[in-house]
Order: C-alpha cells, then sequence, then structure tokens
C-alpha cells in the first residue's frame, strides 16, 4: 500500500504542476467577472512579470486597484465593434482554458500534500518508505512557489512530516520543518511563525542534525531520524 500512496503523491507533486503557470497565468485563474484579464484592446504594449510570488501579489493587486476605480467612477460600458467583441470572446475562452488548468493543479497538489498529510498524522509507522520522497517533492513545489496556488497546503505537509522526526530531537521538532520550509520558499504559514530571524531557527537544527546524525551512527537502521530537515542543507543562504 505504502509504494502506491508514494506513486500517487509523487505524480500528484510533480514540478511541473507549478513550473507550466506563469504569474499572469495564476492571475487569469483568480480573476472573476465578464470581462477578460488581460485587456486584448488594449493597444499599450505591456511587459509581462517572472513568474513569482511577488509578481502574482503585484498583478493581483493592480487588478483589484483596477475593479476598485471602475467602481467608484462608474465606468461607462463602450459598444465594441464586431471584431472587438469577436477579440473579447476569444480572450475569455483563452482565459477559461488557463482558469481550468491551475484548478486541476491545485486539485492534484492539494490531493498530494493530503496524502502525506495523513500519513505523517496517522498511527505510529514506519516513515523510512515514504518521508523522503515526500519532503523532496513538497520542498519542489516551495522552492517554485507553489503557495500561489495551494496556500499553505504544501507547508502544512511538510509541518506535519516534521513530526516524524525521531523523538530524541525533542521540542526542536516543529523548528526544523519551519525552517526547512522557510529556507526553500515563501511559506503562507502564519505571521507569527515568520517573524524570528531564519538563523536562530537554522543553526539548532543544523546542530540538533549533526547530532542526530552521529546517534544514528551509534544506533543504526533508524533511516527516519530527521529526514525532513535534510534540504536545509542545500537551502540558499
Amino acid at each position: 500500500m505504502i509504494p502506491k500512496l508514494v506513486a500517487q503523491f509523487c505524480e500528484d507533486l510533480k514540478p511541473e504542476r507549478i513550473s507550466q503557470f506563469s504569474a499572469t497565468d495564476i492571475a487569469i485563474a483568480r480573476h472573476t467577472g465578464d470581462t477578460p484579464f488581460i485587456d486584448v484592446l488594449d493597444t499599450k504594449a505591456k511587459n509581462l512579470p517572472n513568474k513569482s510570488a511577488k509578481d502574482y501579489d503585484t498583478l493581483k493587486w493592480e487588478e483589484e486597484l483596477r475593479a476598485e476605480v471602475a467602481k467608484k467612477h462608474g465606468q461607462k460600458q463602450k459598444k465594441l465593434t464586431a471584431d472587438e467583441q469577436a477579440k473579447v470572446k476569444a480572450q475569455l475562452e483563452k482565459e477559461s482554458e488557463i482558469r481550468d488548468a491551475v484548478n486541476s493543479a491545485e486539485v492534484m497538489i492539494k490531493r498530494g500534500a493530503g496524502i502525506i498529510k495523513s500519513l505523517a498524522n496517522s498511527p505510529p509507522t514506519e516513515a523510512d518508505g515514504w518521508i523522503n520522497p515526500a519532503c523532496s517533492s513538497l520542498c519542489k513545489l516551495a522552492q517554485l512557489g507553489g503557495g500561489v496556488i495551494v496556500g499553505d497546503s504544501i507547508s502544512s505537509a511538510l509541518m506535519a512530516c516534521g513530526d516524524k522526526v525521531s523523538s530524541r530531537i525533542g521540542e526542536m521538532r516543529p523548528f526544523v520543518a519551519i525552517a526547512t520550509i522557510r529556507a526553500v520558499g515563501k511559506t503562507f504559514l502564519r505571521s507569527e511563525l515568520e517573524t524570528e530571524p531564519l538563523g536562530s531557527k537554522l543553526y539548532p537544527g543544523l546542530y540538533l542534525e549533526s547530532t542526530a546524525n552521529l546517534m544514528n551512527v551509534c544506533r543504526p537502521n533508524n533511516p527516519d531520524i530527521i529526514p525532513s530537515s535534510n534540504p536545509i542543507r542545500a537551502a540558499p543562504s
């Protein structure tokens, strides 16, 4: 059963689920209304941003600002020519396809993260069969900014994996997971979990990891002693 679950969440959490979309695609998916997100009738050239959580937040803010200004000033509906109507219709259809694709990816990522969270929260079982691919898959999506689509689903699943770290780490277990998440990308966690400087969480975690690895040498066959902290070592400073 475990191998089947691993295969399923690895498929659900493929990096392509996120990397295929631009910040504009994600903003389109969150756009509501009868008008297209991209104004195809606007003749002014626009520079589209690169994909990142910051770019998405900027696009979202600009969209909300335009809607608010239009509502305040009572923007009048301009009568469109047949050619303009065709352009708007084509854009609406294109954006509908993008929205469906983003929503489908969101469902799959949440399913994969949910499987991992369920495994982590299940009655005590051997974690060595699933926790390394789970943490690896989650960290890759976190690095790609997957939270702009699924919120804290990725982070909460990785934090649940932190509970599988050896009990010999004690109360530092959740902080190892938090430091890992913060090191690899935007967390979408509660603000109080991001106020403390990362170094104050990271260095104790690294110390505990090296200590745990030494303990693992003394007590072999314990592969899940601290697997969820491994990405910290490879994380950018």
